[in-house]
């Protein structure tokens, strides 16, 4: 292995984001380094490539004790290949269009990165590697002034990381590695990421607090619930003062107005009162039975380490006639209910063409949004049937939602409105129930209610308070009746407790 950095740390690809940026994730070469380096086989393969109406060709093979072969064929011309300098280096080079070089990347016998070399801004760029204090550092000379840029990992969870790529800081290098994707940079732009890093950490952690709203005039009337009133064994002997609350006239004086939420949501009161809809579960309780099916299905993704390029065909927007790539996805969306099959329209030559038309389950679905390089579903989308309805629109992450994105039924209606991790209900939002247009309100985790939520019906009107975990109510609950009165109980191994009962 190279003397310059320890051999459980291999560099696998690297990005130069001021001179030519890209996804080292999804860079072939890299993939076959990894590969290479991962499995410990050779890696040898012919692949084709089509891109917006460009054929990209590669061929290669990478064994140990030979230099890698590498050429990569743009309709027809080349733009990288390898060549052979001495027994101890091989050289990738990359060219542009006029056939010039512009980037020529220098490996070992040993298949180990040992200097990067391009031009910039009219000055020659030398990037080679060292070791500093046993941690692998760049020395990036540019002319005659050099910089050495420090070694960055971010080990976070997947959440902090796509915040992270969205706020899109400036660092001079991305790598991919053994380590997985790392950056190198100056001690400011290395500062200015961990700094960036803290406040994602901290807007997370602001986010996951429990979402209880008291004003001052709630804590002086003595209606001033919070999260920790719900703690069974510490509240045993706790009891809420009811008397002291304010009779609500059905008016709101100013000072409430200043202070009150306006966070909830209305929902539209026409929505169909359709029970043979296959809906998710807004709670789960003795309403719902074991057999109802959820229409939120996730994502399948299978991942072939030793085919790391899979053809696909991307056709730009601007291009007419309009032909969009047919990428087969497993569940890429439920499966709403069944309906009558929609009269397809004569094609329009004006028509907006969809970035992705994904095929599952004898059914093709249009995307419209941002991808990757993967032609993955990547940042903010709207997936719909080929009806024009809309299935999913908001955020992605890798094929999934993730973040925030609201969810319709197959007969339009609104289903989820929230946030969202792995495809999952999670966070906080607003679920609809089709067959009575009542909705919950709350934090939600792995599809069901988990945490502080309540109940409205389809008029806007509260109807139950409490918490819950796993989609059951446990600890102290309010629940408002139709008569006008109100229940206070304690669910104890799934079973009401009443507490109290006040009566207008």
């Amino acid at each position: 292995m190279s003397v310059f950095y320890p051999e459980e740390f291999v560099i696998y690809a690297l990005s130069f984001n001021d001179f030519m940026p890209f996804n080292v994730s999804a860079d072939v070469l890299a993939k076959v380094r990894k590969n290479f380096f991962e499995h410990n086989k050779r890696q040898s393969d012919k692949l084709v490539q089509n891109i917006n109406e460009v054929t990209i060709r590669y061929n290669y093979n990478m064994e140990k004790g030979k230099p890698m072969k590498w050429l990569v064929q743009r309709n027809k011309a080349t733009i990288e290949q390898a060549i052979s300098t001495s027994p101890d280096f091989y050289e990738i080079c990359t060219y542009d269009e006029k056939g010039a070089r512009i980037l020529t990347t220098e490996f070992t016998a040993e298949h180990i990165i040992n200097k990067v070399t391009f031009l910039l801004n009219g000055q020659n760029v030398v990037v080679t590697f060292d070791n500093v204090d046993g941690t692998t550092v760049l020395r990036y000379k540019v002319g005659n002034r050099e910089e050495v840029l420090s070694l960055l990992i971010i080990d976070e969870d997947d959440e902090v990381i796509r915040r992270l790529t969205k706020r899109n800081p400036f660092i001079t290098v991305t790598a991919l590695t053994s380590s997985g994707v790392v950056y190198f940079g100056t001690d400011s732009e290395v500062d200015c990421i961990k700094g960036v890093v803290s406040e994602i950490k901290a807007d997370i952690e602001e986010e996951n607090k429990p979402k209880v709203y008291i004003t001052e005039q709630d804590k002086d009337s003595g209606f001033n619930f919070n999260d920790s009133d719900f703690n069974i064994k510490k509240n045993m002997n706790k009891t809420f003062d009811i008397e002291k609350v304010d009779f609500f006239d059905g008016e709101l004086n100013e000072e409430v107005q200043d202070n009150s939420v306006e966070e909830i949501l209305s929902v539209p009161n026409d929505i169909p009162d359709d029970d043979t809809l296959e809906e998710p579960r807004i709670i789960e309780t003795d309403e719902i039975t074991d057999e109802e099916q959820t229409v939120i299905e996730e994502i399948s993704e299978e991942e072939n380490e030793e085919q790391p390029l899979t053809k696909a065909v991307v056709t730009s927007k601007d291009v007419k006639p309009i032909v969009t790539p047919e990428v087969a996805i497993e569940n890429p969306e439920p499966e709403p209910a069944s309906e009558p099959e929609p009269q397809e329209n004569p094609a329009n030559p004006d028509a907006i063409a969809p970035d992705l038309i994904i095929n599952s389950g004898g059914e093709r679905y249009l995307y419209f949004g941002q991808i990757d390089d993967e032609l993955t579903r990547e940042g903010y989308g709207r997936t719909q049937m080929e009806n024009g309805r809309t299935a999913y629109e908001g955020e992605y992450h890798k094929n999934k939602r993730y973040g925030y994105g609201s969810f319709y039924y197959r007969d339009g209606g609104l289903c989820y409105t929230g946030e969202w991790k792995n495809n999952k209900r999670s966070g906080f939002g607003m679920g609809i129930r089709s067959s009575d247009g009542s909705y919950h309100v709350g934090s939600w985790d792995d599809n069901k209610p988990n945490g502080f939520g309540a109940r409205f019906d389809k008029y806007g009107n509260l109807s139950y308070v409490s918490n819950f975990k796993d989609g059951r109510e446990v600890g102290l609950s309010v629940e408002y009746d139709n008569d006008g009165s109100i229940s206070i109980f304690r669910w104890v191994n799934d079973e009401k407790k009443i507490i109290q009962k006040i009566y207008p």
